[in-house]
């Protein structure tokens, strides 16, 4: 318990000397990855561990996650202040991972609140749409959290349900997801495309026991209504985050599919969960570094990188390619690992996820054709990444391919994963 008390406070006392090192962004950077690095050696060591097997794993992922999004922070006006934040929300997270049910709850409304006052906080000027709607849909989830506190039995299972669908993003709530990852400055968008996913999984872990069975297979049409939604909006939009997550969002509807289909959240689909959000996560630190030399990330001003700037189009092929299930990746073995572990599904529902997984890898395809091909524009001055700038996005990678390798039982839920080792430990 000391430890974990330790691990968690460390991001806090980072943001704090981070706050009274602000006029130094380097020293800010320095000080941010030598905190999220010995964040990573506590848990990787397994001198600290989280509430279960599946916190364990995730508050790995996520401290790894906060280290690589420092890395790749570019010193802008606004590196303090993504670092800060990130630093913060890392504490809120490995809080709630290591703590039972009503502390994870007061930390997941805690980190909810942090990222809506920052959003608001930056939509004092033009009128952001986007930014309105997440505000909103954070709001909901607080509240959500807020009354299941007042509440027993299953109407508490379902309100934080709907809690957990404004972090792992479900139709109609996705609106907190899309527009978080959408308007929050620097690499905070690639960090939190791991940190919210994963925390709502782990909640949806713990409830679909306590969930009435309709209400979970209702969940089947939610996720596949969203996912045509996001694909409409990724087909009409032209700002490169916007179009990431937005087909990070179709993917993650496949994690409800699965979670509907079989009314409970398999190791599986919590495996699948990871390897896509790392890809979102690699594909956002990549549109950072491009914001940050271009000051936009419109595609209609952005296209033609591949011969201005082969390294950074090299690897930012390589993540749409793992996005969209190249083998070698852990995102195509996750999701055929994820569809085998399902109990014969609807064949009417399996042909449609199987649309769904074809529609976002088109849009992908795409997405790497209108970046990567044709003539880039003459009125902009590209300059490749260097190789300090491309260490991120190879990290990113590594750890996708080293997703195939990685054990389905970390996902698994504390009561299964106490099963099997009680099982193999019988003569």
């Amino acid at each position: 318990m000391h430890d974990t008390l330790v691990v968690t406070i460390l991001p806090f006392l980072g943001a704090t000397i981070s706050l009274l090192l602000w006029s130094r962004p380097r020293v800010v950077k320095v000080a941010a990855l030598l905190v999220a690095g010995v964040t990573v050696i506590g848990l990787a060591s397994g001198a600290v561990t989280g509430s279960d097997p599946t916190a364990t794993a995730l508050m790995t992922l996520i401290a790894i996650t906060a280290f690589v999004a420092v890395l790749g922070q570019q010193l802008t006006r606004q590196a303090p202040l993504s670092i800060v934040v990130g630093l913060i929300i890392l504490g809120l997270s490995l809080a709630a991972l290591a703590g039972s049910q009503p502390v994870e709850h007061t930390f997941l409304g805690c980190i909810m609140g942090t990222i809506a006052l920052l959003l608001l906080w930056r939509a004092i000027g033009p009128a952001d749409a986007l930014a309105w709607g997440a505000v909103a849909g954070l709001g909901v989830g607080i509240l959500a959290l807020a009354a299941s506190a007042v509440v027993s039995g299953s109407i508490a299972a379902v309100l934080q349900l709907v809690a957990c669908a404004t972090l792992l993003p479900l139709f109609p709530l996705q609106a907190a997801f899309v527009g978080s990852l959408s308007n929050l400055p620097g690499t905070l968008p690639a960090f939190l495309a791991v940190v919210l996913p994963c925390l709502g999984w782990h909640g949806i872990v713990s409830l679909t026991s306590e969930v009435p069975v309709p209400l979970i297979h209702t969940v089947i049409a939610l996720a596949l209504v969203g996912a045509l939604y996001e694909a409409l909006r990724a087909s009409v939009q032209f700002h490169l985050a916007r179009i990431i997550v937005s087909i990070t969002t179709i993917l993650f509807s496949l994690v409800w599919w699965h979670v509907g289909a079989t009314g409970k959240a398999a190791p599986e689909a919590g495996w699948y969960l990871s390897t896509v959000s790392l890809a979102a996560s690699g594909l956002l630190l990549a549109g950072h570094q491009l914001e940050a030399r271009y000051g936009f990330l419109d595609l209609d001003k952005l296209r033609g990188l591949a011969r201005p700037m082969p390294r950074f189009a090299t690897l930012v092929g390589l993540l749409l390619m793992a996005a969209m299930g190249l083998p070698l990746f852990g995102v195509f073995s996750t999701f055929m690992a994820m569809m085998v572990a399902s109990p014969s599904p609807m064949p009417q529902s399996a042909v449609i996820v199987l649309l769904i997984w074809l529609i976002a890898s088109l849009l992908l395809m795409r997405l790497l054709q209108r970046l990567l091909c044709g003539q880039p524009k003459p009125d902009v001055v590209y300059q490749d990444l260097t190789l300090t700038e491309l260490l991120p996005l190879v990290l990113v990678l590594c750890l996708l391919a080293l997703g195939v390798r990685v054990p389905v039982h970390l996902f698994q839920p504390a009561a299964q994963a106490h099963v099997t080792v009680v099982a193999e430990g019988t003569p």
